[in-house]
């Protein structure tokens, strides 16, 4: 019996490793940020790509919503645990938590309805939680944490 679940325990650690080394290929892959236009498909589909649960969700860092008209001390990041888009609107010269917002309101894109232009980041940290670096002879700690 032992034998058994010593089997089982590695095979699922088999294809634990499977699973952190496609998600790290799949990070290393990823350009440092991606811009997103108003518009377009991959605008409209940017919930079903980058968030809740897809795989790009596990490499992908933070998600903001960028215009001309919006103030450098502002940020206006989607918090991808609520849905379906959820968008959050911080003053960074203000430490209070950001204020939920439907439409922005400098260039009065319609967030909540994937409206606007969008800036997709790399997850600096991926590396971390998504297995070993192989290839530069560096050993990445395997995390859980996902």
């Amino acid at each position: 019996m032992n034998e058994q679940m010593d089997l089982f325990e590695i095979e699922a650690a088999n294809k634990l490793r499977e699973k952190f080394e496609r998600r790290y290929r799949l990070w290393e892959e990823m350009p440092d940020c991606i811009r997103i236009q108003d518009g377009t498909e991959e605008r409209l589909r940017l919930d079903d790509e980058y968030c809740h649960g897809s795989e790009k969700w596990h490499v992908r860092g933070r998600i903001l919503h960028e215009c001309e008209e919006k103030p450098e001390n502002i940020n206006i990041w989607l918090n991808t645990v609520q849905m379906p888009e959820y968008w959050v609107l911080n003053d960074m010269d203000v430490k209070y938590s950001g204020e939920h917002i439907l439409i922005c309101p400098y260039c009065g894109a319609d967030l909540e309805n994937s409206g606007g232009d969008v800036v997709v980041y790399k997850n600096e940290r991926a590396c971390r939680v998504c297995g070993l670096e192989e290839e530069s002879g560096r050993r990445v700690k395997l995390s859980l944490t996902l």
